[in-house]
């Protein structure tokens, strides 16, 4: 047997003796094969050899490439479009890198799989144009990981994704109406682990997204959600970067699940934007450069949140765009701030708790005020009942607490740390 098959991928299980010939359906490609070989028998050198003999006959399930490194020294000429409903890959003990020059695409999927490669220095490694899963994929200097275009529908698992501090790379863009599930995804220094935007829809769970730290050029959103679909962030880990997660551009506003999520330590805020519908839960906010909320438009429905340490205020909405803005908390710990806990301007809804559905919320430690009213939108009341405040601080009882609902209308001047300062015109009920 030749020596290079010992290191060929699992997918040779299928392979079965004719006429006592060593034959796979599989083409095997292998640094120690030859291009004049039949890909079956005996294994061709090159990706390129291998995808040639795939397209023209489409009965073959699968490419399976040994360890080692394919680019153009070796004889590969990227990029390469993987035949249809074929799957590329490579020993699942890894070491099958695909490397480009930095100046051209890597591959190109429409319906098929990759799995177990590495692919490095392409301006875009993977372009998703179908039904495509990948799975145990390392993407390294790249100037785009993987891009889904038009219909594409993406499933990916355990994608590890690796930049360089100068080239403020992007992971995953998704654009059109490409769909994305994703899970175990690994990002380092980058400076966009997702782009989103057109009516492409993603759905990530498990992530851990490290940004570009320090001094860097790279001052961008780790997260640009754009997109008039939707877009869902479960269990994972945002640290590090210029930004964590901003929302704007989309119209209708994008809706928008963050469950279980950690943001933590940015330079900016963790969130940020004003086109959207988010639902955040059981989750955090913390240890930013600025606020832990940055908003500006939208709707923001925070329940179990907590928000602490930031820099600026917890989390700060201004209604810029003077368009409807909500914002409704429950069971949130507002906690340690450097400015206010909560700043609210121009809030068309702000619920932090009402009688008949108390807020829960708790807001102490802050080195500003609990909860600041800077301008209230014309007849509007804003409710923050049942929520544990600074003991013994503008009528709280020793736990924090406000035992009788109470309206209070402004002017109530800022002389923190108070619980509360409401702007003339502003009412809450407390």
């Amino acid at each position: 047997m030749h020596p290079s098959l010992l290191a060929l991928p699992s997918l040779l299980v299928a392979a079965c003796s004719i006429e006592g010939h060593f034959y796979s359906p599989t083409v095997q490609v292998s640094p120690d094969g030859d291009d004049a070989n039949d890909g079956h028998d005996l294994p061709v050198r090159t990706l390129r050899r291998g995808i040639d003999i795939a397209t023209a006959d489409t009965t073959v399930p699968a490419i399976a490439i040994a360890a080692g490194r394919y680019n153009a020294a070796s004889g590969e000429t990227f990029p390469y479009t993987v035949p249809a409903n074929v799957t590329l890959s490579g020993p699942t003990s890894g070491g099958t890198i695909l490397a480009g020059s930095g100046a051209e695409p890597g591959l190109i999927i429409g319906d098929g799989e990759l799995r177990d490669l590495e692919l490095e220095d392409f301006t875009v490694a993977v372009t998703s144009r179908g039904t495509a899963r990948l799975e145990n994929l390392r993407v390294r200097s790249s100037r785009t990981a993987v891009r889904g275009e038009a219909a594409s529908r993406l499933t990916v698992t355990k994608l590890t994704l690796t930049g360089v501090a100068d080239m403020c790379a992007t992971g995953i863009g998704l654009h059109d109406d490409a769909a994305l599930t994703a899970s175990e995804i690994s990002v380092r220094a980058l400076g966009v682990a997702l782009q989103i935007d057109g009516r492409a829809t993603a759905s990530i769970s498990k992530a851990d997204i490290t940004g570009v730290s320090g001094v860097s050029p790279c001052r961008m959103h780790l997260f640009a959600v754009g997109t008039t679909g939707t877009f869902a962030l479960d269990e994972s880990i945002v640290d590090d970067g210029w930004s964590g997660i901003n929302f704007s551009g989309a119209a209708p506003p994008t809706t928008a699940t963050l469950t279980g999520t950690t943001l933590r330590n940015l330079m900016n805020s963790g969130l940020s934007g004003d086109t959207v519908k988010l639902t955040m839960t059981d989750s955090e906010l913390s240890r930013t450069g600025s606020g832990g909320v940055d908003a500006t438009g939208g709707t923001w429905i925070l329940d179990r949140v907590t928000i602490k340490q930031n820099q600026g205020s917890g989390a700060r909405f201004q209604n810029m765009a003077m368009s409807p803005m909500k914002l409704v908390m429950r069971d949130c710990t507002i906690l340690d701030n450097r400015q206010d806990g909560v700043f609210l301007n121009e809030v068309v809804v702000a619920d932090l708790g009402t009688a008949a559905s108390p807020g829960n919320n708790t807001l102490q430690g802050n080195l500003g005020v609990g909860l600041n009213l800077s301008k209230c939108p014309p007849a509007e009341m804003i409710s923050a009942v049942g929520n544990t405040w600074r003991p013994n601080v503008q009528n709280a009882n020793g736990a924090g607490r406000y035992l009788m609902t109470a309206s209070v209308s402004g002017p109530v001047m800022p002389s923190p740390p108070s619980n509360y300062t409401i702007a003339t015109g502003c009412t809450l009920q407390r």
